[in-house]
């Protein structure tokens, strides 16, 4: 599980987040617009719990199938629940953290 994590946390965050939600002026994600309880369950088209790359490339004109292979950390050519529940994780803490008050110092 810590291996899947890192994985994820590695990758996940440069290679799609930044690229897929950068702000116009790209410094970063637009956090405005996602909503906290982002979830990728939508792509699963036919229910079946897995999601497939050919789904994934679908679902959404950001993805891409090398997203996808970073995504897939067992390399199964699925995103299963387990990779699936890692992936809103990571999404989850990066909104959390992007929309957190900034902390000014103190002179």
């Amino acid at each position: 599980m810590l291996r899947l994590t890192s994985v994820f946390l590695v990758l996940l965050i440069p290679s799609i987040y930044q690229n897929s939600y950068a702000n116009h002026d790209g410094h970063g994600p637009d956090c405005q617009g996602m909503s906290p309880n982002f979830s990728i369950s939508y792509l699963d088209e036919n229910k079946d719990g897995k999601i497939t790359k050919q789904e994934y490339i679908a679902g959404d004109t950001d993805n891409t199938a090398k997203t996808f292979e970073h995504l897939d950390a067992n390399h199964d050519g699925f995103l299963d629940k387990a990779e699936q529940d890692e992936i809103e994780k990571v999404y989850t803490l990066i909104h959390q953290e992007k929309m957190a008050p900034k902390k000014t110092k103190s002179i």
